[in-house]
């Protein structure tokens, strides 16, 4: 990912993993037999002993395991973005552009075929995603009976894949003047979408944080 100076980070893998915890939902890319294949996903950021590793799984149906092997595959993790219009500069003569956050992760994925690590896999994505339902119980495999989940088990393939590189943008208008950021900000929070209202509220925390 083409990351100019002023989008970069100071400590990009410190701000990835809040970024991922925030949005794990995922797009994975994979080169084999000379094509791409993609896939949306739902991933888990963990750490230990040998660094940070994602965890994730797709239905053994889909072939794009498959071509899972040697080679680094692109996970990408995307938050709000919004288009921006010239108009909303002080500057004349400027172009449009489009504001975003993004953590682009590469790696070489490890299949995890034992039972037991299936089911780690399983229980912390949902562990994670049912703790952003809370006041709600959250559901955990134990309220599945086990004959039905060792079969559905058969039916995924999960997989982690060690942390090997990332790259880490957020393009939100730090090329500009001050005075346009603010116009930028004042004209995103006017607008009726939600994601024009979080890069709003992300530029202005930007701007406070520079200053």
């Amino acid at each position: 990912m083409y990351v100019p100076q002023p989008f970069a980070v100071p400590d990009p893998d410190t701000w990835a993993a809040a970024f991922i915890a925030r949005h794990g939902f995922a797009s994975l890319t994979v080169a084999a037999e000379g094509r791409l294949d993609s896939v949306p996903l739902p991933c888990v950021r963990e750490t230990g002993p040998t660094g940070a590793r994602l965890i994730a799984h797709v239905a053994r149906a889909n072939p794009i395991w498959k071509a899972f092997g040697a080679s680094e595959v692109l996970v990408q993790f995307h938050g709000a973005n919004c288009y921006v219009s010239p108009d909303w500069y002080q500057t004349a003569h400027m172009v449009p552009t489009w504001n975003y956050e993004a953590v682009h992760v590469y790696g070489v994925p490890r299949l995890l075929e034992g039972e037991e690590d299936v089911l780690r896999v399983l229980a912390a994505l949902s562990a994670r995603y049912e703790a952003d339902l809370l006041p709600k119980t959250p559901w955990t495999l134990d309220k599945m009976p086990p004959d039905l989940l060792r079969k559905l088990l058969r039916g995924i393939v999960a997989f982690e894949i060690p942390v090997a590189r990332l790259e880490v943008k957020r393009k939100l208008s730090q090329n500009r003047s001050p005075a346009d950021r603010a116009g930028v900000v004042a004209a995103l929070r006017q607008r009726p979408d939600e994601n024009s209202h979080v890069i709003a509220v992300t530029m202005a925390k930007l701007e406070e944080t520079a200053g």
